[in-house]
């Protein structure tokens, strides 16, 4: 027994020394706050944020001499938390006399961005699609990628089908 105990402890004592480990790739939400003074460290964010359930980490942008040192903040959280119910949480919190005006972060994918309406014409498109191929195989062949038993990339099959002028 006196054994079992001694590794548990070594055990123990190594876990600490350990650095954690990343986590696998997973979906997050987040919240941004637009403005940070200079004197708010991300460990006071840290420590209030904390609290809330789900919560994973700080990152904050560097301090931008334009706009008087302020930095921007987004705080991660777990999926499966209601961000909208941390956010309204949060939403009253001063920290040292300054609010915090957290907003909904919303994922890349579900942003509008407005687009030329000249990339959608087929010559642009097709010399984009020129482009992007000529990049692909410049990197296949850079790499070795495809020299085995396929010998073209799948990305480029059919390629040339997109390519001839109607």
């Amino acid at each position: 027994e006196e054994e079992e105990e001694g590794e548990d402890e070594h055990r123990t004592e190594r876990d600490k020394e350990a650095p954690p480990r990343p986590r696998p790739l997973h979906l997050t939400t987040s919240l941004f706050i637009r403005s940070i003074p200079p004197e708010v460290s991300k460990e006071e964010i840290t420590a209030l944020c904390r609290r809330y359930p789900g919560f994973l980490r700080v990152a904050l942008s560097d301090p931008q001499p334009e706009r008087r040192f302020f930095r921007r903040c987004w705080v991660t959280f777990d999926r499966s938390i209601n961000i909208k119910e941390t956010c309204w949480n949060l939403q009253n919190i001063r920290l040292r006399d300054i609010e915090l005006s957290p907003v909904v972060n919303r994922d890349l994918c579900r942003r509008v961005r407005s687009v030329n309406g000249l990339t959608h014409h087929k010559p642009v498109v097709r010399n984009d699609i020129r482009l992007s191929a000529r990049l692909v195989h410049s990197l296949d062949q850079r790499g070795g990628l495809w020299s085995g038993q396929m010998e073209t990339n799948p990305v480029l099959k059919n390629i040339t089908d997109y390519l001839i002028e109607e």
